[in-house]
């Protein structure tokens, strides 16, 4: 990803709606899994940093990172340990193992998905758990995806195969984000296909009012994420398990 992304992300992720409302979904589904006590958590592709504080409310976390900028930003939050490292070859791990792995919105964009999601696989304690996230419909794609260097996105049947193919057992996927997606899809497809038209960034600002509305209206979906099946939405969600 374009280095000067991660200033962006760390600019607006406190209290951007999108950032808070995925982790108040994340929140929920942490909250419904059976861990243990302080389970050890790593955050695969942390970024600067913005979930860490929330993973840290559920066990001890490291997050492992290969950009020096965003390592930079996610250490200066002083929570948990920062590691360099990327996939599917350079994690910075021999033989520890970890009780949940989360991978949220970074599938996206590695070229080698499979062999991703089967190094993540050996680092799973058994029983352990990946959550991840990625952007949903191929005909999505917009000038957001270039500029984030994604690979793809991901329909929930690409998603589960490349999952099963890694050995995983999949405890629920589904597509989320639904409520913007009439919008969005709307707004990309003038993008795409208006010359001239610019709509603005995926990551604008759009003032506190509406973005504290956005914020409960994309955060409400965390009460029927984990047990839903939703036809469609702008993301897709997993919970996969080690056998």
């Amino acid at each position: 990803m374009n280095p000067t992304m991660y200033h962006t992300f760390r600019e607006v992720e406190d209290s951007h709606w999108w950032f808070v409302g995925r982790r108040r979904i994340i929140k929920h589904i942490l909250s419904s899994l059976q861990l243990s006590h302080r389970p050890r958590i790593l955050d695969v592709g942390c970024g600067t940093g913005g979930t860490l504080p929330l993973l840290a409310e559920f066990g001890n976390v490291i997050g492992v990172e290969m950009e020096d900028c965003a390592i930079d930003m996610a250490l200066d939050r002083r929570v948990g340990e920062i590691r360099k490292g990327g996939l599917p070859d350079s994690l910075p791990f021999s033989t520890e193992t970890f009780d949940v792995i989360t991978l949220l919105d970074v599938l996206e964009h590695i070229d080698d998905d499979l062999s991703s999601l089967g190094a993540l696989h050996a680092l799973l304690a058994p029983g352990g758990y990946i959550i991840l996230t990625v952007p949903a419909f191929p005909f999505l794609w917009s000038q957001h995806d270039i500029d984030n260097h994604h690979k793809r996105r991901y329909l929930a049947s690409t998603l589960t195969n490349v999952i099963e193919r890694a050995g995983l057992n999949i405890e629920h996927l589904t597509y989320y984000n639904m409520w913007f997606f009439p919008l969005a899809a709307a707004m990309r497809f003038m993008k795409k296909f208006i010359p001239g038209k610019e709509i603005g960034s995926d990551l604008q600002f759009p003032g506190k009012l509406i973005n504290r509305m956005f914020q409960s209206i994309f955060g409400s979906e965390r009460h029927f994420v984990t047990w839903a099946s939703m036809p469609f939405g702008l993301s897709l969600v997993a919970i996969a398990r080690r056998a």
